[in-house]
């Protein structure tokens, strides 16, 4: 689920890296704390640069670890950012506790929001994903022209 709302971030132009500790981007750092940060502001401070050892394009300040699953599900910043429907963000943040569970055994965790939306959990994660995957990848592959294929659509069977 983490995966599914970062792509959402990246589609939309914002960073999901956790950024450098480096004084040229710790104010970015600081701010993506409290909000997601849009590339433009990235790009203002630093771009590309070329590794000739390795022979590829770097973004310089960002790190390989990403914004936190809590800070997704639990922060309206980046809640409102998303542009995602409450029931999905309950799902998340229902999933996320679960996830902890296995981290963390002990006593089983509440899923209120898994056992309030019942029956309509799999409608709204096919349409989720349906509108949120499968219809943006094969937007992006059209666009891009990439030599991808196309994804196809889920299914709900009764």
């Amino acid at each position: 689920m983490n995966y599914i709302l970062n792509l959402a971030f990246l589609q939309n132009d914002y960073v999901v890296n956790i950024f450098e500790d480096k004084d040229q981007f710790k104010d970015l750092k600081i701010e993506q704390r409290k909000r997601p940060v849009h590339k433009n502001e990235l790009f203002n401070i630093s771009g590309y640069f070329y590794d000739s050892n390795k022979k590829i394009n770097i973004l310089k300040g960002i790190t390989a670890k990403s914004v936190d699953f809590s800070v997704i599900c639990n922060l309206q910043s980046y809640n409102s950012t998303l542009n995602v429907s409450s029931d999905i963000l309950g799902i998340a943040e229902d999933y996320r506790n679960l996830r902890n569970q296995i981290h963390l055994p002990g006593d089983y965790g509440a899923s209120p929001f898994l056992n309030e939306v019942g029956e309509n959990l799999m409608p709204l994660l096919i349409n989720f994903i349906n509108t949120n995957i499968v219809d943006n990848t094969n937007q992006l592959i059209q666009k891009w022209t990439l030599n991808y294929r196309y994804l196809d659509r889920l299914n709900y069977l009764d």
